[in-house]
């Protein structure tokens, strides 16, 4: 599983010059602009890297390689998620220090923004994983296009027919209804995908 892991870290190496300018810049300027921006941008880099990830692999066919290895097909799919709530985990404290820069001190609110953030991305990729693991990248990519832009289209359509989107029911800050549907979505995410590769000739 650690090796797996490491694996995909790995293949990020030839990205990660382009991932520390990027987050220089764009953190620079949020601090200067005072715009917390920055906090969804690095939201939406985290929920494309399974695809980068399972890309890299599937031009390589590794798993056809991996699993004549020691390494369960269980081991192959839950990689996927752990890297995933990794990323996450830091995107959530790096928008907590963002905010920090920006000289915001309200604690409850800077808590709130950043989980809201990292639920929407653990609730995209709960979605798109099952997805790649059943059709694979190339297969996929129309499919995770439409995933990612439903969420706007939908809002936008609310907008234009003046239907009422009940932001205060799913943001308010006491319930954190979303946070507590994201966890469950991601758990049954993770069944439907080891039951899909399990079931999947290579």
């Amino acid at each position: 599983m650690k090796g797996l892991i490491l694996k995909d870290f790995m293949n990020l190496k030839q990205q990660w010059k382009v991932w520390a300018i990027f987050l220089i810049f764009y953190g620079f300027m949020s601090v200067s602009t005072k715009s917390n921006s920055m906090g969804a941008m690095i939201i939406v880099m985290c929920a494309i890297l399974p695809t980068t990830f399972m890309s890299y692999d599937e031009k390589a066919n590794w798993d056809k390689y991996a699993l004549s290895m020691p390494l369960s097909r269980d081991d192959m799919v839950l990689s996927k998620y752990i890297i995933s709530i990794f990323f996450f985990a830091a995107a959530f404290l790096l928008n907590i220090v963002l905010n920090l820069l920006m000289g915001s001190t309200e604690i409850e609110k800077m808590l709130f923004e950043s989980t809201i953030l990292s639920t929407v991305g653990i609730l995209y990729i709960s979605i798109i994983l099952p997805i790649l693991f059943k059709y694979g990248v190339e297969k996929s990519r129309l499919i995770v296009l439409m995933v990612f832009f439903a969420p706007w289209i939908i809002v936008v359509l609310f907008l234009k027919l003046n239907i009422d989107v009940p932001y205060k029911q799913i943001f308010n800050k006491p319930s954190l209804i979303l946070p507590l549907i994201s966890i469950v979505i991601f758990i049954i995410s993770i069944l439907i995908s080891l039951n899909i590769y399990k079931k999947k000739e290579l």
